[in-house]
């Protein structure tokens, strides 16, 4: 009974992946964990799925536990590296880099390795501008800036309302900001 649960898990969670209905895939990949903790799927697909959500820790976390296990594919290897970089883990992430170049595909995981030396090496230099918050900025994400006169900027942003915080739902809406003398 036991193995016919974790199959049926494993079934709706990689049918919700497939969807990329990551959230959901999630909820069903831990339930599938809770009946076999070292299922090399299991955790490669979670741990895709917080990196698809942008929680890279989580993701780290689960990516770190599959690449221990003797089946676990390239992909993920690769996977686990790219999050490791984006967590700024240059020297972790060129590491792995090295061992997918060593083992499966050399012009990608030395092309990637490449970038982890630049990545440190730019850490800190000047970056030629400087970053201010203004007015128009909210606690939400606010993109996509566009100046549609020399005097209005027109962006997109997930503000609620009220001016309030991200309250979970996506309603990105374009909003004018005047700009004023100051720039």
């Amino acid at each position: 009974p036991v193995q016919a649960q974790f199959r049926s898990e494993m079934r709706t969670a990689n049918k919700e992946y497939e969807l990329k209905a990551y959230n959901l895939a999630i909820e069903s990949y831990k339930k599938a964990l809770a009946r076999r903790a070292s299922d090399v799927t299991a955790l490669s697909r979670i741990a895709d799925s917080y990196r698809m959500l942008n929680q890279m820790q989580t993701a780290h976390g689960y990516y770190q536990q599959a690449v221990l296990e003797r089946r676990v594919e390239p992909k993920t290897i690769l996977e686990h590296a790219h999050v490791l970089k984006s967590l700024g883990r240059y020297n972790e992430a060129k590491q792995w880099y090295l061992l997918y170049a060593r083992d499966h595909d050399a012009v990608v995981g030395n092309h990637f390795s490449q970038s982890c030396d630049f990545a440190m090496a730019q850490a800190n230099a000047d970056g030629g501008f400087s970053v201010q918050s203004i007015s128009a900025n909210s606690p939400v994400s606010d993109f996509g800036p566009t100046m549609v006169t020399p005097t209005e900027l027109v962006f997109n942003s997930a503000r609620t309302a009220g001016g309030g915080g991200f309250d979970g739902q996506a309603r990105n809406k374009p909003y004018v900001a005047a700009v004023g003398p100051d720039g």
